[in-house]
């Protein structure tokens, strides 16, 4: 393997730019993605690429889970401890949920009708997440096969 002068500086100044971006894109946005070794891509996880231990807003991811009648479930722990759930569903202009994130949105599954008021926390970290699943998306990583809520709410056996 021939490595040149340039090749090596080259791999110098590039791999410690790249990090610089990264640290300057989570502290613009609050999310801090994690290379854990709890990050295993499962064949079936949806985003498999979002690992526990992230940080999103003032949140953390404890669990990505995979399409669960048409949508997929996020497990997100508050600074105070206590878990909350965020589904992730296709976006529909009727039923926009809390953010979107290109395609997609995002629903705090609290068993709600949408008249519950949104604990702050959790709703900046939903929009968070929005943004870091947004940005994947942008990045060419594939979105699974998702419905809308107004395709999901019978399955919940809602109308």
């Amino acid at each position: 393997m021939d490595v040149t002068r340039r090749k090596a500086l080259g791999a110098f100044v590039v791999v410690p730019v790249i990090g610089l971006v990264r640290a300057v894109r989570a502290r613009r946005t609050g999310i801090t993605p994690t290379m854990s070794t709890d990050c295993v891509a499962k064949a079936d996880a949806a985003f498999a690429d979002v690992c526990p231990d992230t940080k999103v807003g003032g949140c953390t991811v404890v669990r990505v889970g995979s399409v669960d009648r048409g949508g997929v479930p996020i497990v997100l722990r508050a600074t105070g401890g206590e878990t909350f759930c965020v589904d992730v569903l296709r976006h529909d202009d009727e039923t926009p949920g809390i953010a979107r994130a290109g395609s997609l949105a995002l629903f705090l599954a609290n068993g709600g009708t949408g008249e519950m008021r949104t604990h702050e926390e959790h709703g900046l970290a939903v929009m968070a997440l929005a943004g870091l699943l947004g940005e994947r998306e942008a990045d060419g990583k594939p979105v699974p096969r998702l419905l809308t809520l107004r395709e999901r709410l019978p399955l919940l056996g809602r109308s």
